[in-house]
This record gives structure tokens, sequence and C-alpha cells, in this order.
């Protein structure tokens, strides 16, 4: 009874930390802009009672991935230790909050991966599929309000929104910026999918309505890479169907198609979305004449400058963070936008490669455990494995919404990798062998 108590708890605790990711940008941009610094933090301490209660109550497991990102985040304490010593990086704050980006959330994954079952997961899921629509409504809104009306404000220490064409701004809904309606909607998007497979007892009404609020929001959203997360939950969930070989895979995957297809010739008739369709293709003219080339190899060459460049104690932890700009009275990327470069400048190249190759094994790892689940006919965990495979490998978690995203998909993937693996059906009778094989082949593992 004191499991299942330990267990509820811990699933409201995770149920108000996704709240939290999902407002905190309306908090700081629109109700509470004073404490718009704070605000950053809100779901730190949800994420401390989290992890504390769930190794009390063993739900936090050190595994080998948990044994091995311990390591690792016992290497940044000292890192960050011998930083102060030295006098390297900013102040004691910037290198506690670089701290928090590497060692706080993490853990939070793997204790959901063992508390939420199928009734939460779907609860979740539904959720996310209700809140869609009205999250959609809201960016379009934003997208052809004017930049500087009050829907569009950015949070304290930001003019604005991003713009993505003239007169035009990256929508963020509810989020702080444009990568917040990334993360949500992809999670959306996976939930859309598997609706017509595995997640079952959902309505056609809530389905239209979801696959007009993912259609809908990546028309406004004015970003490239708003439309690759969302392909790239399309394109796993063919990997899954490939893998799988079901008809029931297959028809919900073609159910899927045709509902999506009639949402997006529904939605062309709107100016707004027409105008917004043609801010995207201005933007992907862009990557015309080697351009996505030249932005592949700035990435690599990047990595590669931070590899040879950076000192063996790097240059402060927290250092590449907007946080850490704040604090420091500057407002651009130190070392352009990546993830990588950020990593091994604050940390040193040792340590930040070991951390980086532990984000690739994860991702690697996950990835082939949901592909596997396939196999059974369930889908879900490899399109949320979709959702959050960019971030984990390169996502720029010194932005909370990316990382909190991150997090968080990763945790909904592992738990339902994890439910899907306990109901799976087993084999009939006339499927199994017969028990004078298995007798036989237990002698021959004892031998």
């Amino acid at each position: 009874m004191q499991a299942e108590y330990d267990r509820r708890r811990l699933v409201l605790l995770i149920e108000l930390y996704v709240i939290l990711l999902i407002f905190e940008g309306a908090l700081r941009k629109w109700f509470l802009p004073s404490l718009s610094d704070p605000l950053l933090l809100v779901r730190d301490p949800v994420a401390v009672v989290i992890c504390v209660l769930g190794y009390r109550s063993k739900n936090l497991v050190f595994d080998g991935y948990l044994r091995a990102l311990f390591l690792l985040l016992a290497g940044f304490v000292a890192i960050g230790a011998l930083q102060l010593i030295n006098g390297i990086g900013g102040s004691p704050f910037v290198i506690a909050y670089g701290l928090r980006t590497y060692l706080l959330h993490l853990p939070v994954a793997f204790v959901m991966a063992r508390v939420l079952n199928s009734t939460d997961i779907r609860r979740i899921l539904m959720m996310f599929l209700w809140a869609a629509l009205p999250m959609a409504v809201l960016m379009a809104v934003q997208f052809e309000s004017s930049p500087h009306a009050w829907v569009n404000l950015g949070v304290a220490g930001h003019r604005g929104q991003i713009f993505a064409a003239p007169g035009h701004i990256r929508p963020a809904g509810t989020f702080s910026f444009v990568n917040g309606p990334m993360g949500f909607f992809t999670i959306a998007l996976a939930a859309l999918i598997a609706s017509a497979v595995d997640l079952r007892g959902v309505s056609w009404l809530l389905r239209i309505a979801g696959w007009v609020a993912v259609s809908l929001a990546a028309a406004v959203s004015g970003s490239r890479s708003f439309l690759a997360a969302v392909a790239g939950v399309v394109l796993v969930g063919v990997a899954g169907w490939a893998r799988g070989r079901s008809t029931r895979l297959g028809r919900g995957l073609v159910a899927s198609a045709l509902t999506a297809l009639v949402a997006v010739n529904v939605l062309g008739s709107f100016d707004t979305v027409r105008e917004g369709a043609g801010v995207i293709q201005s933007r992907f003219d862009q990557w015309g004449n080697g351009g996505l080339a030249r932005r592949l190899m700035y990435d690599y060459n990047t990595v590669e400058w931070a590899i040879v460049d950076s000192p063996m104690l790097g240059v402060g932890l927290g250092a590449g963070t907007n946080a850490a700009a704040a604090l420091q009275g500057t407002k651009s990327f130190r070392w352009g936008e990546g993830e990588w470069p950020r990593v091994i400048f604050e940390v040193g190249p040792i340590l930040g490669l070991l951390y980086l190759i532990w984000r690739v094994w994860i991702t690697l790892a996950v990835g082939r455990a949901a592909l596997r689940v396939c196999g059974s006919g369930v889908l879900l965990p490899l399109l949320l494995w979709g959702a959050c495979a960019s971030s984990l490998l390169s996502g720029q978690w010194g932005q909370t919404s990316i990382q909190g995203f991150g997090v968080f998909t990763l945790g909904l993937t592992l738990a339902a990798g994890r439910t899907a693996l306990q109901h799976r059906p087993r084999l009939p009778v006339a499927a199994q062998p017969p028990a004078w094989v298995l007798r036989q082949t237990a002698r021959r593992a004892s031998a």
C-alpha cells in the first residue's frame, strides 16, 4: 500500500512538472513578468522532490545508464569546484546554474520510467491532444498580430519574439520561444498517430481536431526546425511499420495519413495558413544554392573548433547559456547555437565529449529498444522516441524548454516501452516449442 501511495504522489508531481513546463512561458511573459528570472527555475523544486521521493521509494534505480550518468555528474561537480578555485568562468551563480543544467532534470526521466503505468501515460497524452487546438489557435493569432502586440511579448530582457519574415514573428504559444511549441506538438503528433494504432478510445472528433492543430501550428511556426521535428516523428512511425510488418500498424498509419490530408486541405483555404506556408517556403529557399550544406559544415566545424581550442578545464560551467549571458550583460550565443560546442567549451574536451557520448548512447539504446517493441505491434514508444531523439542528441539544454521536453519525452518513451513489454501477449500454446525441446535446451545451457 505504501508503494502505491508513493507512486501516486510521484505521478502527481510528474503531472505538475509538465503543467509548469507548458505554462512557464505564459507566467514569465504575461502574468508575472517582474519574476521572469526566478520563474526560469520554477520546475527545479519539483524535479528535486521527484528525485528524492523516487530514490526513497526505490523508483530511482541505478542501472548502467544512471551509474554512468552519475559518474559524469560527479566529474561536473569536480570541474565546477576546480573552476571556482582557479577563478575560471563567471560567478558562483553561473557555475551553479551550469551544474543545474547537467545534474538536476535527467534523473526525472528514469523515475518516470518506473512509476507511470499505461493509464497514466494515456491521461498525459490525452491532455496534450485536448490542449493542441487551443495552442495552435493562439499561435495563429500571434502570427497575424503585430510583432509589438501584447500577445507577442518576450520574457524580461528580450524585446519580443524572433522574426520569421517582415511583419511576422515565430509564434511561441504559451512558451517563452518557438522551441517550446516544437516539443509540445511532437508529443501531440506521436499521440495522434498512436491513437490509430495502439492508443485506443480516442474519438474521431478529437483526432481531426488534433490533426488540424498540428497542421496549423506547423504552417504558422515560421520554423524549419519545427517541420523537421514533425517529419522525424512521421518517419520513425513508418520505420516502426516496416519493422513490425503488422496489418494493424499499416491500417493505423493509413488512417492517420488520410485524416492529416483532410485537415491540410481544409486549412489550405485560410489566408493565414497560406501566408504562413509562404513564409516557411521562403525560409527553405534560403537553403538553396548550397545553404543547407554550408549550415551542416558550420555545425561540424564548430565542434572541431571547440575540441581543438577549449581549455582542459573549460571556460566555466553555464558560461554558454542564456542565463549566463543575461547575468554578464550579453545577448548573443558565445559559441554559436550548437549544443556540442557549448558543452565542450564549458567543461573541457575530455569531460564534454564523455557527456555527449553518453547522450548518443542513451539515444541509440532507447531507439533500438523501442524498435524491437514494434515487433509486437506497439508503435507508441518509437513515436515518442522520434519526438525526443534530436533533443537528446543535440538539443540546446541550456534553454529550459528544450531540456524540459527532452527529459519529459524520454521519460514517457521509457515508461511506454516498459508497459508495452509488461502487456505483451504470450505466444499461443501451439506456437510454443514442445516441452522436450525446452528441457533439452535447458540441459545444454547448464552444461
